[in-house]
């Protein structure tokens, strides 16, 4: 797809269970070496609903070397089958081609069981700013 002229897409990556007392940490997009990208939305969908708890959460991140593009967690909650986005990085939404980006899950407290855990990207390729 198209958007002014740009192309428009969206990458779905299955990362699968992760326990409550698990973590992540995963190559998800190797972006093209001549192409730069924006990141414009990251979302995460689990199969099981995840209680509200602000003690004991799971938090995500989609960094691109040192920089975090996007974050969240799950102190509100997540709903079984609806995407909750993570919040995006104003400065960091822009990758350079070449790069390598990593999602990560880590726990707190004792952590948040997420069943079938899918990451989706999307994403426009762009000329950089």
């Amino acid at each position: 797809m198209a958007l002014n002229g740009y192309e428009l897409g969206v990458l779905m990556f299955p990362i699968g269970d992760v326990a409550a007392d698990g973590s992540v940490d995963q190559v998800v997009l190797l972006t093209p070496r001549d192409r730069d990208i924006e990141i414009r939305r990251v979302r995460v969908v689990v199969s099981s609903d995840v209680s509200e708890d602000d003690t004991n959460y799971a938090s995500f991140t989609l960094t691109d070397g040192s920089n975090t593009i996007a974050s969240g967690d799950t102190t509100s909650g997540l709903t079984a089958n609806e995407p909750a986005e993570l919040t995006l990085s104003d400065s960091a939404k822009y990758v350079t081609g070449g790069s390598v980006l990593r999602f990560q899950v880590s726990q707190s407290g004792t952590g948040a069981a997420l069943d079938n855990l899918v990451v989706a990207i999307e994403y426009s390729i762009v000329e950089l700013p």
